[in-house]
């Protein structure tokens, strides 16, 4: 008997949803939580986000905090919070406890001919006599709107003619090296070389800076040059080639730089007590200090925005905490309405693409021309920008670092680009005619828009024209959906013998039925991968079939009998693959039962009285899966005793293979006294299709015979006589 098994797999393994995905984004600015951008240059107001009225005056304190407050750093033991005034009860303030610096992230635009009046409120909680400063000013930003760090060009010692580079030395001439500052810890932070390929070093940036690091004493002195002795500069580490390659020996000059601070300090108090002070009236200029007490610290070439920073309790007397309220910054002069700083909007987050991008445009405000909305773009989320340079996509790169050159300490430089961010841009126009060449296997993108207020239209930005962006738009090709409704099932029925002749009686099949993925993204359906794998085997041992779009169904044969299989299906797209349908742990079950040969079913069979008969004379079995397997034969109802004419036995033959199927046939045996009794046999039929020449025999089982299972317990033969 044969039993039919239907496997219908329900766990069923999606590794994407299957609804409908958009393939084109558009930023509109309806939510100005989704972008990233500052407030006091850009606003975003209906749909729209366009330059904005600078003020001319700058004004918060503790019961009127800004939108974008302070945040901090270098902060060891406290923060800063704003708290209830305990000398002015109901009047919040700032504090600063413990030791902590802090800067505002409103971010003002700077300008040489404009000055600057700063004042704040302070005090401390203690009147005891400290040993400690509070700073409060500004801090600058470059034109990549990072802060600047070494934001002082202040020359130390003279300017010097490069005569030629040795190994780990620069020979020099035309000045006197020993103006420079030397050897020490204390002067380490003074020693920056800067180099003018041109010779010309007068009010322009330099076109290298080198700073050597040291890993230990042993490399001469510690600092970022060793020593300036007689016209030699004695390096601890090498000249990197960018540098070296460019220097013009007897042209190139090189000068000792003071690496500065990156703050103008309008205010240093050193001896605050309970009662509260205010600083004002200092005026900053760009470039100079006016007014402060500690004019060494001045804004360099590079500053573009300044931020309002405070360093209180400078060293960290834990003795005390320093309040401040009333912030004012007034900008003084002939300001322009709009920034003039190039300043920049983009998402906060990147939109996912498959393949490669289609297509990006924009919607300007009515009456901003093209070219006053530039872009740089990203595929992978800001971590790179990219723009068009003429032939090809290229990084943005304002500076560049050179990395380690282990054996004499850690040389870095950094190289200055004398370009503009805005200079480094596109317009959509200029983007969407080569955006397909960005990139080709998908990412996340994300764009950056520069609004440019050039009123003469002369490439030089003057902050007298209104600059307005509506709408951004980007089409991404992605990738088909997941194949739906997966499902496999073991063949069990005879396949047909055009489609697998070899599988006519094996059914050790699997038949893999699927449907075509909701969505094909935009990009019609090439075909199905189908693919099959042991589930005991890693993912180098799937076997694959391509097969073509119009494919909804596979089946796979000769798989091995009790062994647990993998099945995926993969749609294909000229962008790419869909994600993976999987379904796992098909167990290949054995169905079929095996061949009992020798013994025809309900067989009536003869024996002479006295001759030898053997039940299992003749008698063989064979399986689809374990081949021969005649010694598992098991016989019921023996032995045959052949002495005596006229006795009956019944046999059950019972073929069984590993997997429990099981064929069973029965044999009657009657003893003769002759051949004539043997050939009348062949008229007489078993009792189940009728009567035996008037002999009716029944055949009693004593113990059941589990279907189900197949398993036979006992049998007994009872024998009766015949009536006469």
């Amino acid at each position: 008997m044969t039993f039919i098994i239907l496997i219908l797999i329900s766990n069923i393994k999606n590794n994407q949803k299957s609804s409908a995905i958009a393939s084109i984004k558009t930023w509109d600015f309806s939510n100005d939580q989704d972008y990233r951008y500052n407030p006091l240059e850009i606003k975003m107001q209906s749909n729209l986000a366009n330059l904005n009225q600078l003020p001319t005056e700058i004004k918060f304190d503790g019961d009127n905090p800004l939108d974008q407050d302070f945040h901090y750093y270098q902060s060891q033991v406290g923060r800063v919070t704003i708290v209830d005034d305990a000398t002015n009860p109901g009047n919040n303030v700032y504090r600063v406890n413990r030791g902590a610096s802090s800067f505002s992230n409103i971010k003002v635009p700077i300008r040489s001919d404009l000055q600057y009046r700063y004042s704040v409120r302070s005090r401390r909680d203690s009147t005891t006599p400290l040993d400690t400063r509070d700073f409060f000013g500004l801090r600058a930003r470059d034109q990549f709107n990072n802060f600047i760090y070494n934001s002082e060009m202040v020359y130390r010692g003279d300017p010097a003619t490069i005569v030629n580079v040795n190994d780990h030395q620069i020979n020099t001439s035309g000045a006197d090296l020993s103006t420079w500052n030397q050897g020490g810890v204390t002067a380490a932070h003074g020693r920056l070389l800067n180099f003018y390929y041109d010779g010309n070093y007068a009010n322009r940036r330099p076109d290298a800076l080198l700073a050597c690091g040291v890993t230990s004493n042993k490399y001469l002195n510690q600092g970022t040059y060793s020593v300036a002795q007689s016209d030699i500069i004695y390096l601890n580490c090498d000249i990197p080639e960018d540098i070296a390659n460019n220097i013009i020996d007897g042209t190139t000059v090189v000068t000792n730089t003071f690496l500065g601070a990156s703050a103008n300090w309008a205010c240093i108090e050193s001896d605050l007590d309970v009662t509260w002070r205010t600083c004002q009236d200092k005026v900053f200029t760009l470039g100079t200090s006016t007014g402060s007490n500690f004019n060494l610290l001045r804004f360099g070439i590079g500053t573009r925005r300044f931020a309002i920073l405070n360093s209180n309790n400078y060293f960290r007397d834990q003795r005390y905490t320093v309040y401040f309220d009333d912030v004012t910054l007034q900008i003084e002069g002939n300001q322009p309405p709009y920034s003039w700083a190039a300043p920049e909007i983009r998402p906060k987050t990147g939109y996912h693409f498959d393949g490669r991008p289609i297509s990006f445009a924009d919607q300007l405000e009515a009456g901003t021309s093209a070219d006053k909305v530039k872009y740089q773009v990203s595929s992978d989320n800001g971590q790179t920008w990219k723009w068009w340079n003429g032939t090809t996509w290229s990084e943005v790169d304002h500076r560049m670092d050179i990395g380690s050159n282990p054996g004499y300490g850690i040389p870095r430089e950094i190289i200055y680009s004398t370009t503009l961010p805005e200079t480094q841009t596109n317009t959509a126009a200029e983007i969407n005619a080569h955006i397909a060449d960005l990139d080709s296997d998908g990412g996340d993108f994300t764009w950056k828009a520069f609004l440019l207020s050039d009123q003469d239209n002369d490439g030089v930005l003057d902050g007298n024209e209104s600059v307005g962006l509506k709408e951004v738009t980007f089409t991404g090709q992605l990738l088909p959906t997941v194949p739906q409704d997966l499902l496999a099932k073991q063949v069990t029925e005879p396949a047909p013998t055009i489609l697998n002749p070899l599988a006519v009686n094996s059914h050790n099949e699997v038949k893999l039925t699927w449907a075509e993925p909701s969505n094909n993204g935009s990009s019609l359906i090439g075909g199905y991968k189908v693919a099959y794998k042991l589930s005991s085997e890693d993912d180098s041992h799937w076997q694959e079939v391509n097969l073509p779009s119009t494919a909804r169904e596979h089946v796979f044969g000769n798989l091995i009998y009790t062994n647990d299989y993998d099945f995926r299906v993969i749609a294909y797209t000229g962008v790419g693959d869909s994600p993976v349908a999987l379904v796992e742990g098909i167990n290949i079950k054995d169905t079929t039962a095996p061949d009992l040969l020798g013994v025809k079913d309900s067989e009536l069979k003869g024996v002479i009285e006295g001759e030898e008969y053997d039940l299992r004379s003749g008698v063989t079995a064979s399986d689809n899966a374990d081949g021969d397997i005649t010694d598992k034969i098991q016989v019921y109802g023996g032995p045959v005793d052949t002495s005596k004419a006229g006795t009956e036995y019944s046999l059950v033959y019972i073929a069984e293979d590993s997997s429990h199927n099981k064929t069973v046939k029965t044999r009657l045996i009657k003893i003769v006294k002759n051949k004539e009794e043997l050939e009348n046999l062949s008229a007489l039929r078993l009792p189940n299709t009728g009567t035996l020449k008037g002999k009716i025999f029944y055949l009693v089982l004593s113990a059941s015979v589990l279907i189900g299972l197949f398993v036979i317990r006992r049998h007994i033969l009872k024998k009766k006589r015949v009536n006469r």
